[in-house]
């Protein structure tokens, strides 16, 4: 079912010739089936009360993948490790890998969707403290050394 196909506004459902103006319920012709809009014809038929409106339902089914940033939380576990998030986002990857294999596309999603908010974490924690170290490193050397000494340590 395409939209594109199917007409816009209202459509007059009726039978027999139309003698009314366009867009306005009318009457019909002179058959005699019906009187004007509302009232009883001479047939004894109760007339059309105006144009009938023809609705049709869309749905949109979005066949888009569930990302589940899998290289990202890998990256950020063996490289960025900070407070752990890499190590969690990555166990939220591999959870929404799981899921998406299994079917269950909402959970894969929601799996994704926590493993993309500690990845971003993570990202935006490492990327302060290389301006840290930078600012620390312009300020005084010597200790910006012993703090970059302990930082890369730990990763």
């Amino acid at each position: 079912m395409v939209p594109e196909y199917y007409p816009e506004g209202t459509v007059p459902l009726q039978e027999g010739k139309y003698n009314g103006f366009p867009g306005e319920p009318g009457q019909f012709g002179p058959s005699g089936q019906f009187g004007p809009s509302g009232q009883f014809g001479p047939s004894g038929q109760f007339g059309p009360s105006g144009p009938a409106v023809v609705g049709h339902t869309t749905v949109n089914i979005t066949n888009e993948p569930v990302k589940d940033h899998f290289v990202w939380s890998l990256i950020n576990c063996m490289h960025l490790n900070v407070c752990c998030l890499g190590l969690v986002a990555l166990i939220f990857s591999v959870k929404a890998r799981d899921r998406k294999m299994v079917g269950d596309i909402e959970g894969a999603r929601h799996h994704g969707c926590t493993a993309f908010g500690l990845n971003t974490a993570n990202t935006v924690l490492v990327v302060i403290l290389v301006i840290i170290l930078i600012v620390l490193y312009y300020n005084n050397p010597m200790m910006s050394g012993m703090i970059a000494g302990i930082f890369w340590s730990r990763l």
